[in-house]
């Protein structure tokens, strides 16, 4: 569009040329407007001079009903503004709409890897793959791998950097340690945590054990409302062994590791309620400490409330004291299986004595 020119610098000719355009403006009628507009710019005149003459157009009575809150559509209605120039403007907006949004949706372009000097964050090409001197200030550039990235460092650097990997790897031996410990409980690999990566913290640990942990309780729970008690107390047993090992300190064990080997004697204790009332602890063979304990009677359920074992004084940590039947409970359990072995036999039927064709049978 030609930009308005003051009404004293328009010469006779546009002049003429505009109020025939205005003539022809009244004659086109509502739906002629935008024909009308061309026509005017067309002639030169610009915005100032259509605006002098009063040149306004209302909207098109026989187009659709526009919404005046709508934000999206011009209102043609309103006094002074053009059609075409609304129609510009409009389209400018949505042309801005879509830039924006192609500019946000666009894909991410690739970044091809860049190498620098540590020292002066010269770019260097190709990357250096052993150890070398920046090309422009000649300091020596320490090259590492980290996995199948390279790390370029400085000489002041790399003592950090070593204690770091060092780091590293002893938490990822710990890591594998207690994912494999996981596995021996039975545990699918489809299961286990996905820790695997080039990069490893203190945090993937104890995700790793955490998960050790959880797995050997869910077989313990399993084991305990099944009532076998006998491989509950196992479970609980190894699983204490296991943390008094790594912990590397079997004669102060933590807590943790008190409480797991106490659910092991409960559960020996819960299998020798099945059949009786008290039980006695064998702990000759342990220490001395232990030894003084040894052959003590107590009763299930009491033991059961207040656990005395493991003995704190015993220096072993995790003494070897176990809950055994009674001597009294062991004669009579004895006793009663020999009773029950005898009614067997004597209900038993008697073997049938083959008969001739039965012996002929069997020879042939």
């Amino acid at each position: 569009m030609i930009e308005a020119e003051p009404l004293a610098q328009t010469d006779g000719d546009q002049l003429d040329e505009a109020m025939a355009a205005e003539t022809t403006l009244e004659e086109a009628g509502f739906g002629e407007a935008p024909a009308a507009v061309a026509t005017l710019e067309e002639a030169g005149v610009g915005e100032a001079l259509i605006a002098s003459r009063a040149l306004v157009f209302e909207a098109d009575p026989r187009s659709e009903v526009v919404d005046a809150g709508d934000p999206e559509v011009p209102n043609q209605s309103r006094p002074g503004r053009r059609p075409a120039r609304a129609a510009a403007t409009q389209q400018r907006r949505a042309d801005a709409r879509g830039a924006a949004t192609a500019v946000t949706s666009a894909d991410p372009v690739p970044v091809e890897p860049t190498a620098c000097c540590p020292y002066c964050a010269t770019l260097l090409q190709p990357a250096p793959e052993k150890d070398a001197r920046c090309p422009r200030c000649r300091q020596p550039i320490i090259v590492r791998y980290v996995g199948p990235r390279v790390a370029l460092l400085a000489e002041a650097v790399l003592p950090f950097f070593e204690a770091e990997r060092l780091r590293e790897e002893r938490w990822a031996h710990e890591r594998d340690r207690w994912l494999e410990l996981a596995r021996e409980r039975e545990v699918d690999d489809d299961q286990l945590p996905h820790l695997a990566g080039e990069l490893i913290s203190e945090a993937d640990v104890a995700a790793a054990r955490a998960w050790y942990m959880s797995s050997v309780d869910r077989a313990f729970r399993v084991a305990q409302s099944d009532r076998r008690w006998e491989e509950a107390a196992r479970i609980r047993y190894e699983q204490a062994a296991v943390l008094s090992r790594i912990a590397g300190s079997p004669n102060s064990p933590s807590t943790e590791v008190v409480r797991l080997h106490r659910d092991g004697l409960a559960a020996d204790l819960q299998a020798i309620g099945e059949v009786a009332t008290d039980a006695e602890v064998r702990g000759e063979l342990c220490c001395k400490a232990c030894a003084v304990d040894d052959s003590r009677v107590v009763q299930v359920a009491e033991e059961l409330r207040s656990p005395t074992l493991p003995h704190e004084a015993c220096p072993d940590g995790l003494c070897r004291c176990r809950w055994f039947l009674t001597a009294r409970d062991q004669e009579l359990l004895a006793a009663l299986l020999r009773r029950q072995m005898g009614a067997d036999r004597r209900t038993a039927p008697s073997p049938v004595e083959p008969g001739p064709d039965d012996a002929m049978s069997a020879i042939a």
